[in-house]
């Protein structure tokens, strides 16, 4: 995990922080102060999604299309430091969006922060170094495929296949054919 709003190598060096802010306003936190959850939100943000499933490369791809609304909404001057990198939190993001726009519209906040619930990393602020570490353990555990065949981010009772080897794309689908 690394800190991407300490990186000051390009002139516009709050732009990572603008990007962060911009991705909290998606899921409902208009005010990134006043929300209990910066501490939670920071670590998705600054820990790296790759894909393990070859075609989790497409949700790769959707990152990019909100850094791509996000620079054109924006007057930066240089946008690459936002380009080099996908987050867990942009993933979540472009998930929820899906989620919101493909199976039911009950809002992207109400699809991120159910993610969240079903990650079990609600953790709100003043986080103890133990609880950061139990929220990356989490995430390393998702970004690697590293949990049961039922699966983690989209639990499912009754897997048609190892969840393991499914790309998230389906695994939402199934789990919210399940659930809803």
């Amino acid at each position: 995990m690394r800190d991407r709003f300490s990186d000051s190598l390009y002139n516009d060096t709050d732009i990572n922080e603008q990007y962060f802010l911009y991705l909290c306003r998606l899921i409902g936190i208009n005010n990134f102060e006043k929300t209990p959850f910066k501490g939670m939100l920071k670590i998705l943000y600054n820990y790296e999604f790759y894909w393990v499933v070859e075609m989790d490369a497409n949700r790769i791809e959707d990152t990019i299309s909100l850094k791509d609304d996000f620079k054109y909404n924006t007057n930066y001057i240089n946008y690459d430091q936002i380009y080099d990198f996908c987050s867990v939190l942009e993933i979540l993001v472009v998930l929820a969006i899906s989620m919101n726009d493909n199976l039911e519209s009950l809002g992207v906040p109400y699809w991120f922060w159910h993610m969240i619930s079903n990650l079990n990393i609600n953790y709100e602020d003043d986080l103890t170094n133990k609880e950061a570490m139990e929220i990356m353990d989490i995430l390393k555990r998702f970004v690697n495929r590293d949990y049961s065949e039922y699966g983690l981010l989209f639990p499912i009772k009754n897997p048609k296949k190892d969840q393991r080897k499914v790309e998230l794309w389906y695994q939402m689908n199934e789990y919210y054919n399940e659930n809803f």
